[in-house]
């Protein structure tokens, strides 16, 4: 009988590992978000000493909580900008940013750009955007400490701030932190504000008000101030953005 039990245990315990390797290896799925107006205080200041605005897609994630700018520094406005092709700096390199708190927006680690030998120093460059305050948090400041300096990035009006935009040569808080222009500058996304429209569940709307929530869930009433909202009118979850 224990022999049974343990057989069967392990059986159990083999099924719940796998079951959520598989859900941890599910991609996050994305949607067309139609052009974002970036201010790029990242890069750009190496070629031209400021930061420079150029169009770039973004998409949103299913679930509303995070935006990402495709390959901007693929784009041909930014090799504009540096003077030379650069498809393959950028290629494949997104910039994704967590907006599930408006007052707390984070900048998901990930490399977003190569820069060839030569431009940011004698070898190539791999680049990963961030701030002076997620370089802050990543060193262990408290949240409290970074908001009181106003270093927090925000989504506020359809538009992302990060306030003294930094470039880190690797992911680690240890690795070289430091900005191209004489001093940090602002960077920004200004998102187009396209509805994106999210069905999650039930039916049953006859005669129901819809009720409107922010990404974090906090009641809200109209008017709406411009942002993506979680609508629910009786026993169907939307999602959209007012401009």
């Amino acid at each position: 009988m224990g022999r049974i039990y343990h057989v069967v245990l392990h059986f159990f315990l083999f099924l719940t590992f796998t079951g959520a390797l598989h859900a941890s290896a599910q991609p996050q799925q994305w949607r067309d978000a139609g052009e974002a107006l970036f201010t790029d205080g990242w890069i750009s200041p190496l070629y031209t000493g400021k930061a420079e605005c150029f169009a770039v897609r973004a998409q949103i994630s299913a679930d509303g909580c995070r935006v990402r700018l495709v390959e901007p520094y693929a784009s041909a406005a930014f090799s504009s900008i540096a003077g030379e092709n650069t498809v393959h700096w950028g290629e494949g390199r997104h910039i994704t940013f967590d907006i599930t708190d408006p007052q707390w927006v984070r900048i998901l680690p990930a490399e977003a750009v190569c820069l060839p030998a030569g431009a940011a120093g004698a070898s190539s460059q791999a680049l990963w955007p961030t701030s002076r305050g997620e370089h802050m948090h990543a060193l262990g400041y408290a949240r409290e400490a970074i908001t009181g300096a106003g270093l927090n990035s925000v989504y506020e009006d359809m538009v992302i701030s990060i306030p003294q935009g930094m470039v880190s040569f690797g992911p680690g808080p240890d690795d070289l932190t430091q900005s191209f222009a004489d001093m940090p500058l602002t960077v920004s996304v200004e998102l187009s504000g396209a509805s994106v429209p999210a069905v999650f569940t039930g039916t049953g709307t006859e005669n129901a008000l819809p009720e409107y929530f922010t990404l974090s869930g906090q009641p809200v009433h109209a008017p709406l101030a411009p942002g993506i909202y979680i609508v629910r009118t009786g026993e169907v979850v939307t999602k959209t953005a007012v401009r």
